[in-house]
C-alpha cells in the first residue's frame, strides 16, 4: 500500500528568519537557498528524509517554491527532495 505525505514548506522552512530555538528543540539553522536566505530545523528536515525512505511513501510538494524547490531549496537544506 502507498501512502502519500504531502508537504508544506511556506512557513515551515521559513524565508523571514525565526530567531531562538524551533518547535524541534534546537535553534534555527540559516542556509542561502540560492534566491534568498531560509531558516529551518535540522530535525525536521531528518524526520522528513527518514519518512521518504520509508517504502510504500510518495512525497508530493505543496508550495509556492513549484520546481524551485527540489533545485535550489532541497540542496541548501539537505532534503531528500525530487520532483
Amino acid at each position: 500500500m502507498t501512502r502519500t505525505l504531502y508537504i508544506d514548506v511556506d512557513g515551515v522552512i521559513c524565508p523571514f528568519g525565526p530567531e531562538g530555538a524551533s518547535g524541534w528543540g534546537s535553534g534555527w539553522q540559516h542556509s542561502d537557498a540560492g534566491l534568498l536566505p531560509v531558516a529551518y530545523a535540522p530535525e525536521l528536515v531528518d524526520a522528513l528524509n527518514g519518512i521518504a525512505a520509508m517504502a510504500g511513501v510518495r512525497c508530493v510538494w505543496l508550495t509556492s517554491w513549484e520546481e524551485l524547490a527540489p533545485q535550489y531549496l532541497c540542496p541548501a537544506i539537505g532534503l531528500n527532495g525530487a520532483q
